[in-house]
């Protein structure tokens, strides 16, 4: 046994990853846990780990980060008490209590801060009707949030007040959380990768906090946590993410939304965004082909019409109330600029519109027969190979289409949507040198297309480069603010919020470097 076997172990059971500077902390631990136990080699510890579940657990809660404090991010915690709680309680109920979960609670910080918020704001009898859970994977945390005893560094950033209305001295720098919150506000170990786990405790939740979590997982253990929460959550529910965390988590399982600049997806809430898509009366077109379940989501974009493709007239980019409106270029290319000249030509766009408006009703195992036989039909056709390359990568078949988009940048070496799609492979795959070298050729491409700057900053930010990282999230907020490129540049992945929502994105991200 090596290393390796040890990271793709944790990875499985809970999803953390130990790349670059990471794997030291793993190496360090591992060594720690195999002096403890007097085992001089790795096969020896691996077999420990294999045949004592406990064991296991003790290795991850010595690999997972506590950094927590009360109070943290306070207008999350704000959004809660003035906005979210209080529509909650305006509902019928029908005698359940509501139910708000702290997701990777660790020391307890989290969810003590949002019971002393909900007491300060509704009184006491606030937890007759509320039930309140913390979650964590990490057994020792839990132990210490149960007990309630904090130090000197859990209340940076908070008023004396604060902890002389809801805390005991107990010694020296050592004070306790009251008892009213002890016991209204439970521990339980979930590991909220397993799903199994997140169904044995049998709960209904109406708010998840989840914040500053995330940030070790990569793309499909982020999905998968989130499909959880969803299973998990009762009809118009909330998830409620730290603002860093924003882009990684908007997979279209939940609604994105936005209030006083703190984000949160809800569960199947049909928002009041404005419609970004051109109307189909206001340019002659036909109505664009939308994906079902994304309300407010922008329509996808053309990018560059590339060589092969059929020909487009994409409508033009309006503005409304100063938000950027891109048409549906997707419903653009399917929209030919003559009509066919022959039956051939006729069957061989009628293959490519069908397997398209598939994919963007997400009915992507349906149209994956359909575009593979058309680009086998047409395999000098580069749109059919861009649009087979977008749907593996959004059901994770991920090494053929990486072989796609190389097929792609053989044909035509410019293509940015080939680039953007490699990069974003790399980054689910937390390989961080390609996902950089990629979306730095994507930005050099097309110096407009402020996703590839964007996520270049995203790359940046991962390997410690902050200079770059903040000068790259400072380009995609100009496009943004310009009103430059109306789209990202991607066929299959609208995004759901709005250009407002991702200027403070970006704003939020050069503030937190």
């Amino acid at each position: 046994m090596n290393l390796p076997w040890f990271e793709q172990m944790v990875k499985e059971h809970c999803g953390l990853m130990f790349d670059g500077a990471r794997r030291k902390v793993l190496e360090r631990v591992i060594q720690e846990r195999m002096t403890r136990l007097a085992m001089e080699t790795l096969a020896s510890y691996a077999a420990c780990v294999q045949g004592n579940p406990l064991e296991l657990e003790i290795l991850v809660s010595h690999l997972t980060i506590n950094e927590t404090y009360f109070l943290r991010e306070p207008a999350a915690i704000d959004l809660l008490t003035e906005r979210l709680f209080p529509d909650i309680m305006a509902q019928p109920l029908d005698g359940r209590k509501i139910v708000i979960i702290s997701a990777g609670c660790a020391t307890g910080e989290e969810p003590y801060s949002l019971a002393i918020r909900l007491l300060e704001k509704f009184g006491a009898a606030v937890f007759n009707f509320t039930t309140i859970l913390g979650l964590d994977v990490d057994v020792r945390a839990l132990e210490i949030a149960r007990a309630g005893i904090y130090g000197r560094h859990s209340f940076r950033g908070v008023n004396p007040d604060f902890k002389k209305n809801h805390f005991d001295r107990i010694g020296p720098d050592r004070f306790q959380i009251r008892e009213i919150f002890r016991k209204n506000v439970a521990f339980h170990a979930c590991n909220l990768l397993k799903k199994q786990e997140i169904d044995k405790l049998q709960v209904r939740a109406d708010i998840v906090f989840y914040r500053n979590v995330s940030i070790y997982f990569n793309d499909p253990v982020r999905r998968a946590i989130f499909e959880n929460f969803a299973t998990m959550l009762n009809e118009g529910g909330y998830v409620i993410v730290s603002s860093v965390e924003v882009l990684h988590h908007d997979f279209g399982i939940l609604t994105l939304n936005e209030q006083n600049g703190v984000f949160f997806f809800q569960k199947h809430l049909q928002l009041q965004f404005q419609d970004r898509r051109q109307p189909a009366a206001a340019t002659g077109q036909p109505a664009p082909l939308q994906r079902p379940g994304r309300p407010g989501g922008r329509s996808p974009p053309t990018g560059n019409r590339v060589v092969g493709s059929p020909p487009v007239t994409a409508p033009p980019a309006v503005r409304q109330s100063g938000v950027p409106r891109p048409a549906c270029a997707c419903a653009g290319v399917v929209q030919r600029e003559e009509p066919a000249k022959d039956g051939r030509q006729r069957e061989k766009g009628q293959g490519f519109e069908q397997a398209l408006g598939l994919a963007l009703q997400s009915r992507l195992q349906e149209a994956l027969p359909l575009i593979r036989q058309f680009v086998q039909e047409h395999d000098q056709m580069v749109a059919g190979h861009a649009l087979l390359a977008a749907i593996l990568v959004e059901l994770q078949q991920y090494e053929e289409a990486k072989t796609r988009c190389r097929t792609i940048l053989q044909m035509a070496p410019w293509h940015v949507e080939a680039r953007l799609l490699l990069g974003l492979v790399a980054r689910q795959e937390a390989d961080g040198p390609e996902s950089l070298a990629q979306f730095t050729e994507a930005a050099y491409l097309d110096p407009q297309c402020w996703l590839a700057h964007f996520y270049l900053a995203e790359a940046c930010r991962l390997v410690g480069n902050r200079e770059r990282a903040i000068r790259e999230y400072r380009i995609a907020e100009n496009i943004l603010k310009n009103g430059g490129k109306p789209n990202h540049g991607l066929t299959l992945f609208p995004l759901s919020c709005s250009a407002e929502q991702l200027l403070h994105l970006c704003s939020s991200s050069m503030t937190s470097l």
